[in-house]
């Protein structure tokens, strides 16, 4: 391993200043001519960055296995930035200015400070220095960060496998006019999203219509993916949506609440558990419910668990479907739950389900307490329902009742 310290960045700060022109170096322009800077970096060389290296917009292509180590004032500042399995040693200093991240990254800590502008729609950049290869610590400190979604359907930010998140800011989408979104998209195994921080959709300045799919957090397929101690709200769709092939994940110790359609809808997993959440205030779009489990035409939910969930001033409750064509619920189990204060729909309804384990649950108000249709196997056990029974709560069941 060679190591380079101030002539990196003397020489790299000619070679930018001799070929560019740009006169602009106060932000990022999407029309900037990214022209690449190759250097005589050898692979596997240490870097010693100690001063501001200006790329004055232009692209620095890092060979295989560098690794970067930044001292004092030194930063790297106005340009793009490909990585090339760049390893990054661990500090708490601004090293990064109006750059872009891309490429392959090994940095074992990440931290929100360690970008200067990353108020406005560098947060992204968190993740891309992360590896799902890797072992990843993400920090996000105190404070409030803008993010963009860049197109119809995508995610604002994307987490790989391996990936520890704490998060202690608010995160806080930009309006928009998509019919779907993800601001996090949670994707692979082992990963942990927790803290006290908030997450905040474009529902309140959406600045569309139709649709209903923006959502704040997304959960595809992985195994080990918690979500946990945060506060999800405004999405234009849910606050967490989860539709991963095998997927096996916890949502605990979560406020939910004024999204559009859903605080939680699964509709593809192996299991999933939601626990000691309080959801509250949904709706505005049909089903408008605090949880739906409801499989899409040919996908199997496995294994559900809901336990001490608090439900309030939502259009519904607790439901579960497998209506669509193929689709099929194995079992959910509810426990300790309470649905309360005038559900315009159900406070529990469980259509084609196999089997379902209902104990020690509360409900009040609502067109229809309760409501269980085509369940194979319902044991309900010690529960406390009440309010107007307008229609029929059993229909083509069977069902066990311990009071």
């Amino acid at each position: 391993m060679r190591l380079l310290s101030i002539l990196f960045t003397v020489v790299l700060s000619a070679i930018v200043s001799k070929c560019c022109t740009h006169a602009d170096t106060t932000q990022m322009s999407a029309s900037c001519v990214r022209d690449t800077i190759l250097l005589d970096i050898k692979p596997a060389d240490k870097v010693i960055i100690d001063t501001a290296v200006n790329l004055n917009y232009h692209q620095l292509i890092l060979p295989e296995g560098v690794s970067l180590v930044f001292k004092g004032n030194g930063r790297i500042e106005n340009g793009y930035i490909c990585g090339n399995r760049t390893y990054i040693e661990p500090t708490n200093l601004h090293v990064f200015k109006n750059v872009k991240i891309s490429g392959t990254w090994n940095v074992p800590i990440v931290r929100s400070s360690m970008f200067v502008d990353i108020e406005r729609d560098h947060l992204p950049n968190l993740f891309k220095l992360c590896s799902g290869a890797n072992s990843n610590k993400v920090f996000i400190n105190p404070g409030r960060y803008i993010v963009i979604c860049p197109s119809e359907g995508q995610s604002c930010m994307v987490v790989p496998s391996n990936t520890d998140v704490s998060i202690d800011g608010t995160i806080e989408l930009a309006a928009n006019s998509y019919d779907a979104y993800n601001i996090l998209y949670l994707n692979g195994d082992n990963i942990s999203f927790h803290g006290t921080g908030t997450i905040v959709g474009d529902r309140k300045n959406h600045e569309g219509k139709t649709g209903e799919w923006g959502h704040g957090v997304c959960i595809g397929s992985g195994k080990g993916i918690i979500v946990s101690g945060l506060n999800i709200k405004d999405c234009w769709g849910d606050c967490v949506y989860v539709r991963g092939e095998g997927t096996e994940a916890v949502i605990k110790d979560c406020k939910l609440s004024n999204s559009r359609r859903q605080g939680v809808t699964i509709t593809k997993a192996k299991k999933v558990n939601v626990a000691n959440c309080r959801i509250e205030h949904i709706g505005g779009t049909a089903p408008g419910y605090a949880i739906d489990i409801e499989s899409n035409k040919d996908d199997v939910i496995e294994t559900i668990g809901i336990d001490h969930v608090y439900v309030s001033h939502c259009n519904g409750g607790i439901k579960s479907s497998a209506l669509a064509n193929g689709s099929r619920i194995n079992t959910i189990s509810v426990t300790n739950c309470r649905v309360l204060d005038s559900c315009h729909e159900n406070a529990y309804e469980f259509i084609k389900t196999d089997r379902l384990v209902m104990s020690n649950c509360f409900a009040c108000d609502g067109n229809n307490p309760i409501l269980l249709r085509l369940v194979d196997d319902a044991k309900l056990t010690q529960n406390k329902i009440s309010g107007r029974i307008n229609n029929r709560i059993v229909e083509k069941c069977t069902v066990s009742v311990d009071r």
